[in-house]
């Protein structure tokens, strides 16, 4: 469970090998706000995930910041876990059995930063699967927070240099 505003969870060894942009990952970290990272350089102290998109950022962006590489955002906006989402909650897990295992986020009613419960609050989910190394984002629920970065938010993957992107049409954040 991740329940600290703009940061990310300990590492997770996952029990199988995730090819990203042509590298193989066996550890990932959960993302407060909509993502996650493969590998284990991100901290987990607060205030150090990514979360200010400023107008004009679009992916790939190598000069975006550099704690948003091998990444899966789905839904990358700034939320605002914790008591400011009373009934919101951020959990990952592993279900299947081998071969057919998949990581499965969940970014459950959680408030943006902000808006608070001004905009309701949003739900999406990220599932990686093993060996096919199929990504699927579901969004069941994404109002933009119009007062706090523009809205902006975004779906899509980036490489660990931010050279390259894989962004959904009308995806991106404009």
């Amino acid at each position: 469970d991740v329940a600290t505003d703009d940061t990310w969870a300990p590492p997770f060894t996952l029990p199988f090998e995730f090819c990203f942009y042509g590298n193989e990952f066996s550890t990932i970290q959960v993302g407060s706000n909509g993502m996650v990272a493969f590998g284990t350089n991100y901290c987990q102290n607060g205030g150090c995930a990514p979360w200010g998109i400023g107008a004009g950022v679009q992916f790939p962006s190598p000069t975006y910041d550099d704690r948003l590489r091998n990444v899966i955002m789905g839904v990358y906006q700034d939320v605002y876990p914790g008591t400011n989402s009373p009934n919101g909650s951020i959990n990952y897990q592993v279900l299947g059995t081998y071969p057919c295992r998949a990581l499965v986020v969940n970014f459950k009613d959680l408030n943006q930063f902000s808006c608070l419960a001004a905009t309701g609050p949003q739900t999406s989910q990220i599932v990686i699967y093993e060996i096919s190394n199929i990504i699927e984002v579901y969004v069941q629920r994404r109002v933009p927070c119009t007062t706090h970065n523009g809205g902006r938010g975004a779906i899509g993957l980036i490489n660990s240099t931010g050279t390259e992107a894989t962004i959904p049409p009308g995806r991106n954040v404009g």
